[in-house]
């Protein structure tokens, strides 16, 4: 993947930046949080025997550089990570994939 500001991203995916630095450039994206490196982009999916979104605080302390997370998320985040905010993330996700292509 090329990199990516997340303000390039929130476009992409649909979602709205509603903290951190849009600027940012993200190189990869992940959907595991325990797997999630300094300056990539955690997106939190629901399924059905598990919450991303329990988790985005451990991909932040990773050094994730932001998260796409759902309207209703009331997590907290250090200062600077992004924080995407999308209706659906997994829409979210796929559109990105869809207009990265």
């Amino acid at each position: 993947m090329n990199r990516l500001s997340i303000l390039q991203i929130a476009e992409l995916s649909g979602a709205k930046l509603e903290a951190g630095e849009g600027n940012v450039s993200v190189a990869k994206v992940s959907t595991d949080s325990r797997t999630a490196k300094p300056g990539e982009l955690f997106v939190a999916l629901r399924g059905d025997n598990f919450d991303g979104h329990e988790f985005v605080a451990g991909a932040a302390k990773a050094g994730a550089a932001g998260a796409i997370v759902d309207l209703a998320w009331k997590g907290k985040v250090p200062k600077k990570f992004a924080l995407l905010r999308a209706e659906d993330t997994l829409v979210a996700y796929q559109n990105l994939a869809a207009n990265y292509r």
